[in-house]
């Protein structure tokens, strides 16, 4: 009795999830920067002491061990550690899609998953299909050990700003500005530029304002206080 109130249920559920609308999901756009604003940092001659990045991202779950899913407490499949993409979302959440997963003795799932309800109230659950969207299955599993994590677009235009060390000779500070853009490995420009030491411990930029804390010719105590103008 148990396990046909659970069929039914699931089944509902499949059904439900079939009748919705699902749209591709579309990348976002994410600016990053590192390190953090207004903490105390080291750098060594040569390493950037602060970048600015600004690209298209998109969200996606890693699992952590292997779980096995079920339909009427038959196991038909198991997903296996690895890295989901989302790649599809309706009314009532997001599909992380995989392709590392194996089919139980009489299944023959060609694709699977795990559905986020976007409420979150109703848990987690896994996903197969066999061929068509529309043959959408919804499974339950063990305990789902993920973690959420980004994966950035480079076939999207990114941009990203740096501000490299380069030393100190007497009062002056020097430093390397450097642009790069598309995929971080064309078009890329830079800019040698120093600073009288004598004048501020505070110097500034394109919008980045940095207080010196201590400075070698070899390393650099800093904090970041402003991040670079969009």
């Amino acid at each position: 009795m148990r396990d046909s109130i659970i069929a039914m249920l699931f089944l509902s559920l499949t059904a439900f999830l079939i009748n919705c609308a699902r749209n591709p999901i579309v990348s976002e756009f994410d600016i990053i920067e590192y390190p953090s604003l207004n903490l105390p940092q080291r750098a060594a001659s040569g390493e950037t002491i602060f970048e600015k990045s600004q690209l298209y991202s998109y969200d996606e779950l890693e699992l952590l061990a292997p779980t096995d899913c079920h339909f009427v407490g038959m196991t038909v499949m198991t997903i296996l550690p690895g890295k989901l993409q989302e790649q599809f979302e309706d009314e009532n959440g997001v599909y992380f899609y995989t392709d590392k997963f194996k089919n139980g003795p009489s299944s023959y799932y060609t694709h699977a998953g795990i559905f986020i309800p976007k409420n979150n109230t109703s848990g987690h659950f896994a996903f197969a299909v066999k061929d068509s969207p529309d043959s959408l299955v919804i499974l339950s599993c063990d305990t789902l050990n993920f973690q959420k994590t980004k994966k950035y677009d480079h076939s999207k235009p990114s941009f990203k700003q740096e501000l490299i060390y380069n030393g100190r000779h007497d009062d002056t500070i020097k430093f390397v500005y450097r642009e790069l853009t598309s995929e971080f490995l064309r078009n890329v420009f830079s800019q040698d530029i120093q600073f009288d030491l004598s004048e501020s411990k505070i110097i500034e930029f394109k919008g980045v304002k940095i207080e010196i804390i201590e400075a070698s010719d070899n390393y650099l105590e800093y904090k970041v206080l402003s991040s670079f103008v969009e």
